[in-house]
């Protein structure tokens, strides 16, 4: 449930990033966006007439179909999902699309396929990306005028320091300085073995998180509802 609803707060954030993606993310044969990408920047016209779901034998998911044929990956997985309420999310971002499809407009559609398809084989390589934001964390960071700002950050970002270090143990160092500040590597530790943890569609929800609002606070916090997408936004 922790990754359904994880990607469902995400959902709008999301959405501001993918916005400038390009249609290779979402190119298959299955779906032929590729293909048809037409030269407009209006993207390829729709070729299916409906989306739906259907459940994978033996329990092992949900996977998407367009006119009862199971969508594809680029890497040619099924485009499965673990829960139905998950699967009914991206077949109905299909269901919506108009006279062309968009991949950048289906957010959640690009998270499950970066679960199914990079996240598997690119954990580590990415795990090292994301600790990178610790020591820059956008909450830790915090200016001294003018005071209406400084009063702000201290409003939106300190109950978010506080929740990681509540939840996770985790404290977090904040500045007001320039030369920045380095986290504890007891706290990158702690963090790094968070990541290992998370099943690949919450790591992939996590990781848009962190490179969205540039910081793995916010990314926690979203992740576990702590924060809704508005929120993570206006943060």
């Amino acid at each position: 449930m922790r990754s359904v609803n994880g990607l469902r707060r995400l959902l709008s954030l999301e959405s501001r990033r993918w916005a400038s993606s390009s249609l290779s993310a979402a190119a298959s044969e299955h779906h032929r966006l590729a293909r048809f990408a037409d030269s407009t920047g209006l993207g390829p016209k729709r070729f299916y007439k409906n989306a739906d779901v259907n459940a994978l034998k033996q329990g092992l998911g949900f996977v998407v179909r367009l006119d009862k044929k199971e969508l594809r990956t680029p890497q040619r997985k099924a485009l499965a999902a673990p829960s139905k309420a998950l699967a009914v999310a991206v077949a109905a971002e299909w269901d919506c699309q108009g006279d062309r499809v968009r991949p950048s407009s289906m957010p959640v559609y690009q998270l499950l396929v970066n679960a199914l398809d990079i996240v598997p084989f690119n954990r580590d390589t990415s795990i090292q990306s994301l600790l990178r934001y610790v020591d820059t964390d956008t909450v830790c960071y915090r200016t001294t005028y003018p005071m209406s700002l400084a009063e702000e950050q201290e409003r939106l970002w300190d109950p978010v320091v506080k929740y990681v270090h509540e939840k996770y143990q985790i404290s977090l160092q904040t500045t007001k300085e320039l030369t920045g500040v380095t986290q504890a590597p007891e706290a990158k530790a702690k963090l790094n073995k968070l990541l290992t943890e998370l099943d690949d569609i919450q790591f992939a929800a996590m990781e848009s998180a962190v490179a969205t609002s540039k910081s793995f606070a916010i990314g926690l916090a979203l992740l576990d509802g702590f924060l809704n997408a508005d929120q993570a936004v206006s943060h």
